[in-house]
């Protein structure tokens, strides 16, 4: 799915997922599940705190409530009144990313679904590869399905 909004925007669409990033984001799913919210600086305090959830929460889009594939497509959609910069969507699409994780935590009876996706790699600093335009939107220019 990531690689589908990426190809869409006209940006690398080679994303990898790695193992180790998905295991520390999947711990910080894990976190923001059992604590009932989201943060990008969990305490010590927190239920189910560990340093590899805390680091991913640092490097992650958080996304409580949802999990999975809608939680994807909520990055895209980055609502909210108060979000003119449309950070998620931003990272989402960012042409330097390489490598990302995702950790997915879905509903029970008593927990919220949580998604933590991995976004910030080593590769922020590297030259801006090819793109389609010499810009990125989102959505891109054109007809989108």
């Amino acid at each position: 799915r990531i690689n589908y909004y990426r190809a869409m925007a006209g940006v690398p669409a080679d994303i990898t997922l790695l193992a180790d990033y998905n295991q520390q984001a999947q711990a910080a799913a894990l976190m923001m599940s059992v604590n009932q919210r989201s943060s990008h600086d969990p305490t010590v305090d927190w239920t189910c705190y560990t340093i590899a959830g805390d680091t991913a929460a640092q490097n992650s889009n958080l996304y409580l409530g949802v999990f999975g594939t809608a939680a994807i497509d909520g990055y895209i959609r980055d609502p909210g009144d108060n979000n003119d910069a449309v950070g998620h969507r931003r990272w989402l699409l960012f042409p330097q990313t390489r490598f990302m994780g995702s950790g997915d935590l879905p509903h029970t009876n008593t927990y919220q679904g949580a998604n933590a996706l991995w976004v910030f790699d080593d590769h922020a600093a590297d030259p801006r590869p090819p793109t389609r335009e010499e810009f990125v939107a989102g959505p891109p220019p054109g007809c989108v399905p």
